[in-house]
């Protein structure tokens, strides 16, 4: 055997290994397999070191073993039952006690620095161990950003304040209504969106309610007024067709005992059965003419203003609504100009002795008239009859602009085939203006409809297909044909 160098000897035995870190007293497998080869090595470094004249210190003795070890072996550890000698005579240590948790597993390189000491003929060897020979438990190593980031739960996201919910409950509907129309006067062939309502409503505790309701298919248009001037009838203004505006309803309710509530804001004024049911309700499109067709005056149904009204049920059959307003329809969304109110009422009996019949009446008074604003006075009667997918309706209803009475009236019936499916038809009748003929904007027309209304999702889906016919009085314009097509969604 060759001896080491007498003036520095310097000998470093590297042993890289996994150290499993386990519990105290319990040696990993690795460790296990690695024990016998570092006595061996210690034993020849021993043997190598007399040869060469140097002692090794007591610690070195056992530097290998110790880097196997577990980092609780260090300490002082209550004694195993028992401890079964190894091949070169040192003990292993029993498993440690099953209520430790176990440790994570740690791969570590364990470096022994052998230096011989000049201060004495002994020369004394230096042990030390590099850092990164150290396990955790001895030299814990400072966390990184990434680290420390990875430990951290991310923050759960702050709801502002602003958007906070309020008090009461929130309802949300609406009315989504796509058409195709073929053969009207001013457009031949087109698509159109006739309606998108969203409707928003609430309770505010148990007797105060509101609702607010948008159209944004609605298209601001104007409306004329006319007067007579020797004779002829002529435009004396124009003024923005309040039915146009996007906001349709907006108002208060607050319940009363016995099924009445008072409600205020902006609303339908109560006028026929035709001019007060909702879109989503219709069997076709377009509500009857004196309610639908604004540039000849139709505004007798289906308008809307600011005011209060009260509305209940008496005798468990009679459903009365009574209100005043700025107006009969022409002051939505506006002020009143003249102080003025007008006062509307429907009231409808059902429970008539005849299962499924209801009458009923309506009308509005608008007050005397002054020279700013024009008498607007409404008068109308409506019946309706409903059985075993029969629906019957009629309605008539008049009204007097200033000098200008105007009337309209229709018959309704609809015929279910299926239970999603059901056949309609209608006659619809207007006259802008009972005392002149002769023009378009005064003449009598007639309208025929026919289509057919299936469901596609219960009530909450429909495809609509009508064709009709109008026709003038006296000839004064060309009879028009329109095929329409729409479906539409409500929820």
């Amino acid at each position: 055997m060759t001896p080491l160098p007498s003036k520095t000897t310097s000998v470093r035995a590297s042993l890289l290994c996994a150290l499993c870190v386990a519990p105290a007293g319990v040696a990993t497998p690795r460790a296990a397999h690695a024990q016998p080869r570092a006595d061996a090595r210690a034993e020849l470094l021993a043997r190598r070191r007399a040869a060469a004249g140097v002692t090794a210190s007591a610690p070195l003795a056992h530097a290998a073993h110790a880097a196997y070890v577990a980092p609780a072996a260090h300490k002082k550890s209550s004694p195993t039952p028992s401890a079964a000698p190894s091949r070169r005579g040192r003990a292993t240590r029993a498993p440690a006690a099953a209520s430790r948790p176990p440790v994570p597993t740690t791969l570590h390189t364990a470096s022994l620095q052998l230096t011989p000491s000049r201060s004495s003929s002994a020369a004394m060897t230096r042990v030390a161990l590099t850092p990164a020979s150290l396990p955790p438990h001895v030299a814990p190593t400072p966390a990184t950003a990434a680290t420390k980031s990875a430990a951290t739960p991310a923050a759960l996201p702050v709801i502002p304040a602003a958007i906070a919910p309020g008090a009461g409950t929130l309802k949300l509907g609406g009315l989504l209504q796509a058409l195709y129309v073929s053969g009207a006067p001013n457009a031949r062939g087109t698509f159109r969106l006739r309606r998108a309502e969203l409707k928003l409503a609430g309770d505010v505790g148990e007797r105060v309610a509101w609702t607010v309701m948008f159209d944004a298919a609605k298209a601001l248009g104007v409306s004329p007024t006319y007067t007579t001037v020797d004779g002829q009838q002529v435009v004396s203004q124009t003024s923005v067709n309040a039915a146009s505006q996007m906001l349709q309803d907006a108002f208060v309710a607050v319940r009363l005992p016995h099924g009445f509530a008072v409600e205020a804001g902006q609303m339908r004024v109560p006028l026929g059965l035709a001019g007060t049911l909702p879109g989503s309700k219709l069997e076709f499109v377009e509500r009857p003419m004196y309610a639908s067709d604004r540039a000849r005056g139709g505004a007798l149904g289906d308008v809307r203003d600011v005011g209060a009204q009260v509305r209940g049920t008496l005798l468990h059959r009679v459903d009365v609504v009574a209100g005043l307003f700025n107006g009969s329809g022409e002051s939505q969304n506006a002020v009143d100009g003249d102080g003025e109110k007008a006062l509307a009422s429907r009231v409808v009996v059902r429970g008539l002795g005849v299962a499924g019949l209801q009458l009923g009446a309506s009308g509005a008074y608008g007050g005397p008239p002054t020279s700013a604003f024009a008498r607007r006075d409404r008068l109308g009667a409506e019946a309706q009859f409903t059985a075993r997918g029969l629906t019957l309706r009629t309605e008539y209803m008049s009204g007097v602009d200033g000098a200008v009475r105007r009337a309209g009236y229709y018959g309704h019936a609809g015929v279910r085939v299926r239970t999603n499916v059901e056949l309609v038809g209608r006659v619809d009748v207007f006259d802008p203006d009972r005392a002149r003929e002769g023009t378009t904007a005064t003449a009598r027309a007639r309208a025929i409809l026919g289509g057919v209304d299936v469901a596609l999702a219960g009530q909450n889906a429909a495809l609509q297909l009508a064709y009709g016919t109008r026709a003038y009085r006296g000839a004064v314009a060309p009879a028009s044909h329109q095929l329409l097509v729409s479906v539409q969604t409500s929820w």
